[in-house]
């Protein structure tokens, strides 16, 4: 009867090792699953980013030539105050860009702080707020640059 019991013990023992390895190598596999998914959305917000970025220079570039318009004594008020709104809207710009950057959470970080369902809500958070960056500023770009044309139509500098 020990042995029969003794054996008996030693097989049930057996099939609960064998089941917590498969389970071990499921949560590894899945894991694995996770941080791969993890990555692939940090890489579409670098994307939108690295997209976005050398706009900023652009911007810049934009914002100086018109600063010295706003002073032009052939223009009325209203078109010096559509110069000074376009100006604010590129710093607006400029500013969404390096406020988003200094407050983005690098994902090595994330993943020490955070579940993956956690990480995961908090990318695709990221990548609609970079879109929307990115919107904002191509939108002030293409306005400061319309305007731009309208007041040096005889400037030859890229835009």
């Amino acid at each position: 009867m020990k042995i029969r019991t003794c054996l008996t013990l030693s097989f049930v023992s057996l099939f609960l090792a064998s089941c917590g390895t498969d389970s071990t190598s499921s949560n590894t596999q899945n894991h694995s699953h996770q941080v791969l998914a993890e990555q692939q959305l940090w890489e579409k917000i670098m994307a939108v980013h690295d997209e976005a970025m050398p706009k900023m220079a652009d911007i810049s570039r934009t914002k100086r030539r018109l600063k010295p318009h706003i002073k032009r004594s052939d223009l009325n008020e209203a078109q010096r105050q559509e110069i000074q709104e376009t100006i604010e809207l590129l710093e607006s710009a400029e500013e969404a860009m390096n406020s988003w950057m200094n407050g983005l959470k690098m994902l090595p970080d994330l993943r020490k702080m955070f579940t993956h369902e956690q990480i995961m809500d908090y990318l695709n958070t990221e990548l609609n707020n970079i879109k929307t960056v990115r919107t904002l500023m191509y939108d002030a770009l293409e306005k400061g640059q319309r305007l731009l044309h309208i007041l040096e139509p005889n400037n030859t500098e890229s835009q």
